[in-house]
């Protein structure tokens, strides 16, 4: 579902029955208090994606925060490519193991400059499909980037605030979708774990390498 189709299901639910537009500006409020309590709430263990970018031939530094790449990315896991897994190295020890860095080739490692810039080496001397699994920054106003199964409770959350002003057509389910959602939210609470306390499990593939050569979730430790 997208935030639109939400927005169109909330707009026919018989306790509102109202033009999309019309109630528009009171969704838009509602889903940004919803979206804060569940991030507030529930550790957002949820928030990870695999996806891909092109390391262009004889470039090695890619900012991934760019509009370019993933303006919405918090944390990196970890990189692969279709030959294997590239691992993580600081600018210090590159510095010292490579002074003079000029070998080409599929990137193998990749050295962490600032924030969410990279270096990768060996350079590429053709475009270079680069893997990535990573954590990104919720939105607070959209509900794109939360799983399909967080759908429901977040449109409770919305309609739990169309049901503070009962009307004649809404008082016999007044309070329903309040506790539809609070009885929701409180499963995901508990049974939610920290990115932090996971460890990505990796079943690299060297023939497939694409995204499905990461598994899509994660493991407890």
């Amino acid at each position: 579902m997208t935030t639109e189709g939400m927005l169109d299901s909330i707009a026919i639910n018989s306790i509102v029955n109202q033009n999309k537009e019309d109630i528009r500006d009171k969704f838009n409020y509602a889903l940004g208090l919803v979206l804060k309590t569940i991030h507030r709430r529930v550790k957002g263990y949820w928030l990870k994606e695999n996806s891909n970018f092109t390391l262009e031939a004889n470039s090695h530094t890619a900012n991934l925060a760019s509009n370019s790449y993933f303006p919405n990315i918090l944390e990196v896991k970890f990189f692969w490519t279709t030959e294997g897994v590239i691992d993580f190295k600081t600018e210090k020890w590159f510095r010292r193991v490579y002074p003079a860095p000029t070998e080409t080739g599929t990137p193998t490692l990749a050295i962490w400059l600032t924030d969410n810039t990279f270096r990768f080496y060996p350079t590429p001397t053709a475009n270079t499909t680069i893997y990535l699994s990573y954590y990104y920054t919720p939105s607070y106003t959209r509900i794109e980037g939360f799983p399909s199964r967080f759908h429901g409770v977040i449109e409770y959350g919305v309609l739990s605030m169309f049901e503070d002003n009962p009307t004649k057509e809404n008082s016999f389910t007044r309070g329903k979708y309040t506790m539809l959602y609070e009885r929701e939210l409180q499963d995901m609470a508990e049974t939610s774990v920290p990115f932090d306390e996971w460890e990505p499990e990796v079943d690299f593939n060297p023939v497939q390498g694409d995204i499905n050569a990461v598994t899509d979730n994660l493991r407890r430790t």
